[in-house]
C-alpha cells in the first residue's frame, strides 16, 4: 500500500516482483537453494537424530529469507555485464555465507576460519577439506557438505550459460565468439531452455550414479553423497580415506565413471542423448582430447607406477583412476594415493589437473579446448616464422577458431598463470615448502584440492598448513571456479560503487 504522500510503504515492497533488480534476484535464489538443501539435510538428519532440530532451524530461516527477497526482487529483462560479474560473484559470496553460518550453528567446527574454508571448498568444487573425521559429524552435516559441492557444480554449469555470452564468449562451447557486451537476460526463453536442460541432465546422471554404486555394493547413504561429489566433481567424501574405505574394485570402477562424465561437456551429452547429433560427441575434438588424455595418461602411469613384478589388474585401476580424477579435477583418490610415486609422474598428474576438463562441465582448470586453441595458435605462429606469407586461422581439430577468441585465451592464460604464480608465492610465504605451495596453488586454482608434498592424499591435507597459507588458498578456489575476469571485475565494481557512496555519506 502507499501512504498519503505517496511515498511507498513497507508492504508495497513485499509486492511479487515489485524492485527489478539482478543482484537481488539472484541473492534470493541463493538463499532459497541453500534453504531446499537445508530441508534435505534434515530428512537425512532424521535418520540418526543428530543436529536435526538445528538442521530445520536454519532451513527455515533461509527459505523464509530467501521467500522474502525473491518475492520482492524480479530479474532485469536485460542483464548488463556489469550486473551479471557482480551478481555471479554474490550469489556465490551468499551461498558461501550461508554454509559458513550453518557450519558454526551446527558446531562443526569451532572457528569461523574453518567453517569458511569448508564452505568455500565445498561451493567451489574442491576436495580441499578441514573436517579430520568425517564419519563423526553426522548425517545430517554430510549431506549439507555434499550438497554444497552439488550445488556448486551445478551453479558452475548454469554460471556459462547466463555470464560467460556477456565475456563475448558462446557459453557452453568457448570455440565460438560473440560481442563482448551484448549480455543476456535469465527471461528469454533461449537462455531459460538451456538452464533447464542443464540442470535436468545433472540430475539425471547424479541418480544415475546412485543406481550405479548401490549396484556396486556402496550403501544407501553413501551412494546418495558420493553420486553428489562424484558428478559435481567435488570431491568430498564421507570417510577419510576416500574411495580407499570401500575396498571395492567395482565401486572404484563406478567412481572412474562418474568423474569422467562429470568432466565432460554437458550440452554435447545432451544432444548425443536426444539423438540428434550421436556422432557429434566423438567428431568433437575437445572431446576425443578429453578422452585421449583419461585413457594415454591412465596408460602411462599404469606403467610407470606399476609395482616390481610389472603392472597389475588393481594397480592399473588404481592409476585410471587418479587419472580420470586429476583430469575432471575432482579430487577423489583410492589407495595409498599418489604420495609413493615418482616425481614425473607426480608432475604429470598435476599437469593433468592444470589443463582440467572440458568446457561446458562441471570440472575446473584450464580447459581442454582452450589448450588446444593455444598449441594451435602456437603452430600456427610457428609456420608463419618458415612462411611469413602463410595465412590462415588456428584451428581446433578441423574447426577454425577466431582471432580474437584466441587473443583473449592467451590473455586468460596470462592472467591464470600470473594468479597462480602469485598463489604459489603467497602460500610458500606463509611457511611451506616450495613443492606445497606450487602444487597446492595450481590445484586450489584448478578446483582440485590434492596436491603433492603436504597436500598428497592421506597425508593429512590442508590442515598440515598453517592458518594464513589455508587463507590465501580461498581466493585461488573462489577465482578458479567462477573464471578469473568476472571475479575481478565483480570485486572493481563493488569496489567502485564502495566509493561513490562514501563521498555521499560524509556530505550528509
Amino acid at each position: 500500500m502507499l501512504h498519503p504522500t505517496g511515498r511507498a510503504g513497507p508492504w508495497w515492497y513485499l509486492r511479487t516482483g515489485a524492485v527489478e533488480s539482478g543482484i537481488g534476484f539472484v541473492v534470493g535464489t541463493a538463499l532459497l537453494a541453500s534453504g531446499a538443501l537445508g530441508i534435505v539435510s534434515t530428512a537425512v538428519a532424521l535418520t540418526d537424530g543428530q543436529h536435526r532440530l538445528r538442521l530445520a532451524l536454519v532451513a527455515v530461516a533461509l527459505t523464509v529469507a530467501g521467500l522474502a527477497v525473491a518475492r520482492i526482487c524480479r530479474p532485469p529483462l536485460r542483464l548488463r555485464p556489469s550486473t551479471a560479474f557482480s551478481g555471479v560473484l554474490a550469489a556465490w559470496l551468499t551461498l558461501i555465507a550461508c554454509s559458513t553460518a550453518t557450519y558454526l550453528v551446527l558446531g562443526t567446527f569451532e572457528r569461523p576460519d574453518d567453517a569458511l574454508f569448508e564452505s568455500v571448498s565445498g561451493y567451489t568444487t574442491t576436495a580441499a577439506t578441514v573436517l579430520l573425521d568425517p564419519e563423526s559429524v553426522g548425517r545430517g552435516v554430510l549431506t549439507w557438505r555434499a550438497g554444497t559441492q552439488w550445488l556448486g557444480g551445478l551453479a558452475g554449469l548454469l554460471f556459462v550459460v547466463a555470464v560467460l555470452p556477456s565475456l563475448g564468449v558462446g557459453g557452453l562451447d568457448v570455440t565460438t565468439v560473440g560481442p563482448r557486451h551484448g549480455g543476456t537476460s535469465l527471461r528469454g526463453h533461449r537462455t531459460s531452455a538451456q538452464m533447464r536442460r542443464l540442470a535436468t541432465l545433472y540430475t539425471t546422471f547424479t541418480m544415475v550414479g546412485v543406481v550405479l554404486y548401490l549396484l556396486a555394493g556402496m550403501g544407501g547413504f553413501d551412494s546418495f553423497t558420493y553420486a553428489a561429489t562424484t558428478i559435481s566433481t567435488g570431491g568430498f567424501a564421507n570417510h577419510a580415506e576416500s574411495f580407499s574405505h570401500f575396498d571395492s574394485a567395482a565401486i572404484e570402477w563406478a567412481g572412474i565413471g562418474g568423474m569422467v562424465l562429470g568432466g565432460a561437456n554437458m550440452a554435447l551429452l545432451y544432444r548425443a542423448l536426444r539423438g540428434r547429433e550421436l556422432r557429434a560427441v566423438w567428431r568433437s575434438f575437445e572431446m576425443r582430447s578429453y578422452a585421449t588424455a583419461v585413457l594415454v595418461g591412465g596408460a602411462v602411469l599404469a606403467l610407470v607406477t606399476a609395482p616390481g613384478g610389472g603392472p597389475t589388474l588393481e594397480s592399473s585401476r588404481q592409476a585410471l583412476f587418479h587419472v580420470a580424477s586429476a583430469t575432471s579435477t575432482t579430487g577423489h583418490w583410492v589407495g595409498v594415493g599418489w604420495g609413493t610415486w615418482d616425481p614425473g609422474p607426480q608432475v604429470l598428474l598435476l599437469a593433468l589437473m592444470g589443463v582440467g576438463a572440458m568446457s561446458g562441465s562441471a570440472g575446473g582448470g584450464f580447459r581442454q579446448v582452450r589448450a588446444l586453441a593455444l598449441v594451435a595458435s602456437l603452430r600456427r605462429e610457428l609456420v608463419r616464422q618458415l612462411h611469413p606469407q602463410a595465412a590462415g586461422r588456428a584451428r581446433v581439430g578441423r574447426r577454425p577458431v577466431d582471432d580474437e577468441l584466441v587473443s583473449r585465451m592467451v590473455g586468460y592464460q596470462a592472467q591464470y598463470l600470473l594468479v597462480g604464480g602469485i598463489g604459489a608465492v603467497v602460500v610458500a610465504a606463509l611457511g611451506t615448502d616450495l613443492p606445497t605451495a606450487v602444487s597446492g596453488a595450481i590445484s586450489s586454482l584448478a578446483n582440485v584440492g590434492p596436491a603433492l608434498g603436504e597436500l598428497e592424499p592421506g597425508a593429512g591435507g590442508v590442515l598440515q598448513l598453517p592458518r594464513p597459507a589455508r587463507v590465501a588458498l580461498l581466493p585461488l578456489m573462489l577465482l578458479g571456479r567462477l573464471e578469473i575476469a568476472p571475479v575481478l571485475v565483480g570485486v572493481a565494481l563493488g569496489f567502485g560503487a564502495v566509493r561513490r557512496q562514501v563521498p555521499r555519506s560524509r556530505g550528509m
